[in-house]
C-alpha cells in the first residue's frame, strides 16, 4: 500500500515528510478522486470490490455528467475505519 502512495503522494515522499493516508486525503485540495484514482489509493483494489463498498455505502460516489468520482471525505473515513477495526482486533 505505501508503494500506491508513494507514486500518488511523490511530493511528500520528495520532501523527507511523512504522512498517513487519510491525513494526505483530507490536506490535498482535491475533493474528488476517479474511481481508478480510488482504487490505486486503496492499495490495488479490483473494480468490482469498488463497487461492492460503494453499493454498501462504505464510499460515496458522485457523479459530474458523466464521470463518476469518490469523495476524499468517504475514502478517508473507510481508511480510518478499517484501520480502527484492524488495530483492535
Amino acid at each position: 500500500m505505501t508503494y500506491m502512495w508513494q507514486a500518488v503522494n511523490r511530493r511528500w515522499y520528495a520532501s523527507g515528510q511523512s504522512r498517513n493516508e487519510s491525513e494526505w486525503l483530507m490536506s490535498n485540495t482535491a475533493r474528488l478522486v476517479s474511481i481508478p484514482e480510488a482504487r490505486a489509493m486503496l492499495g490495488g483494489i479490483g473494480h468490482t470490490t469498488a463497487y461492492e463498498l460503494i453499493n454498501r455505502g462504505e464510499l460515496v460516489k458522485v457523479n459530474i455528467g458523466r464521470r463518476s468520482f469518490i469523495t476524499a471525505e468517504s475514502l478517508a473515513a473507510y481508511v480510518d475505519r478499517i484501520t480502527t477495526a484492524a488495530a483492535t482486533a
